[in-house]
């Protein structure tokens, strides 16, 4: 008996998957892709619905954290409570670190915009130095990562050499960067945060822009209050409602295709 029990805590010790914790469901994805998920599990703790910019940690949050081998976040200003929490966690039961904003190399700022993994290319720079950063935890997929993000990069700029319309109206700047990426025209943001009230000053103005660049596609994340978009649609706009954080996906280049080909679909009618 004894040894049945012995054999049961080797095998199970054995089987136990190393933790890495992201803030956001996107660097989940991205991680996923990344490492040996036979040797990994990897969580985010901003649940589906939470603002990552305004979510506040729970205790199971933070015994999550301690339990990891690394945590992963985006930038300081832009996920204020990460920065916190982590100076709360005593330095013995501190996993190691890794901030995504110090990896792309860039300054921090108000002003910043934290939705990078829009941008395949931004993507792709950090995947070395990411991979690098947690090769200690475990195995890491790094070349078979890198072919995924360039077929995407591809499949990306193949579509959009056909696009009928290479104009959009985003309802947030978290689609932007991606527009950005690949040259693709948006007019103003209608808002930066879900409960921004829309003046009639800035609805006619964003429609007159969007006439100018010829589209009237609107694209949406999939938290949004109806209401705003309203005159949109009494304006004959189509509503793309995208998914911005993958909530339900295990994939970053899935997660990435699904997406895009709603929004391409829709520049091209």
């Amino acid at each position: 008996m004894r040894k049945f029990l012995w054999f049961l805590l080797i095998t199970s010790t054995l089987g136990a998957k190393k933790l890495i914790v992201t803030s956001v469901s996107p660097l989940r994805l991205i991680i996923n892709e990344m490492v040996d998920t036979t040797q990994f599990k990897v969580i985010n703790i901003v649940p589906p619905g939470q603002n990552p910019h305004t979510f506040d940690p729970r205790p199971g949050d933070i015994r999550q954290i301690e339990k990891a081998c690394v945590f992963i976040y985006i930038a300081d200003v832009a996920e204020t409570w990460a920065h916190r929490m982590i100076q709360n966690i005593p330095a013995p039961k501190r996993p190691q670190i890794i901030k995504i904003w110090s990896l792309l190399g860039r300054k921090e700022s108000v002003n910043i915009n934290p939705h990078f993994w829009f941008d395949p290319h931004l993507v792709r720079k950090i995947t070395v130095n990411l991979a690098d950063s947690i090769e200690n935890c475990g195995e890491v997929k790094v070349q078979s990562f890198l072919a995924k993000i360039d077929s995407l990069d591809t499949w990306i700029k193949s579509n959009i050499t056909q696009l009928k319309r290479d104009c959009f109206v985003p309802s947030h700047n978290s689609w932007t960067v991606f527009a950005k990426a690949y040259g693709i025209k948006t007019t103003d943001v209608l808002w930066t945060s879900g409960g921004t009230e829309l003046s009639p000053r800035k609805i006619v103005r964003i429609i007159k822009q969007a006439k100018k660049c010829h589209t009237n596609v609107l694209v949406l994340d999939s938290i949004y209050n109806p209401s705003l978009v309203t005159p949109f649609k009494d304006n004959g706009f189509k509503i793309v409602i995208l998914d911005p954080q993958g909530w339900d996906e295990t994939s970053y280049t899935v997660f990435m295709r699904k997406n895009l080909k709603k929004l391409f679909e829709a520049l091209n009618e």
